[in-house]
């Protein structure tokens, strides 16, 4: 297995051919973190079309069939197709070409590291593919001032501000979450803001000026 970091979500393109006539026409891409915590999409073409298992540590989220036509299947067209997973937030797709064939959710991938390794195999061999790529995502949207990275804006997020300055606890995730008066840093300051904010109607996280709209 390879070795790989990605960012807040990533596409992992696999250049695989999908014979008709080829009794191993099963492919599987699968991530590991560095907690052992995996995902898996498994590609099977079979008489009913192109059928997908996605298995998230373990547990199925995924398992549906879409039909190809034959006259699409790999092999017969004479072209390679890319079989690809996409994660992106709590979001699972599954792909063939560019087109989104299989979707999911599940929150468990986003406690996954952003470090570890890639398998990609058929059923007899590992690595058989060419032209594998991983690419990172940028990072979806930060809501300002939610720096313990629950999707809210509460006294809870001025606590873990204040934890992180005072008590060495955890920082802002992401950082940048907890930089509501937009001045590069988290600090007792941004907890503050959003007390101020909470419980007193003043201006949202990031919204400097008062204009509803945020400055960073």
């Amino acid at each position: 297995m390879s070795s790989y970091t990605w960012e807040e979500g990533l596409i992992i393109n696999v250049n695989s051919i999908l014979l008709a006539y080829e009794p191993d026409k099963y492919r599987r891409i699968r991530w590991f973190d560095d907690n052992a915590n995996s995902i898996s999409m498994e590609y099977t073409l079979d008489s009913n079309g192109l059928a997908m298992l996605a298995i998230v540590d373990g547990i199925p989220v995924i398992d549906d069939t879409v039909e190809i036509e034959t006259s699409e299947w790999n092999g017969e067209d004479g072209l390679w197709h890319e079989l690809s997973i996409e994660l992106i937030g709590d979001q699972i797709y599954g792909l063939r070409d560019d087109k989104v064939l299989f979707e999911a959710a599940d929150s468990r991938i986003l406690n996954y590291t952003h470090t570890g390794h890639l398998e990609i195999s058929g059923l007899s061999a590992q690595l058989c593919f060419d032209d594998i790529s991983f690419v990172s995502l940028v990072q979806p949207p930060v809501l300002c001032g939610d720096a313990n990275n629950d999707n809210s804006v509460n006294v809870s997020d001025a606590v873990n501000i204040i934890n992180f300055v005072f008590a060495g606890g955890n920082p802002p995730n992401p950082y940048e979450a907890g930089d509501t008066n937009c001045d590069g840093t988290a600090n007792v300051s941004d907890a503050v803001w959003i007390i101020n904010y909470v419980f007193v109607g003043g201006s949202a996280p990031c919204d400097t000026d008062g204009n509803g709209d945020p400055e960073c």
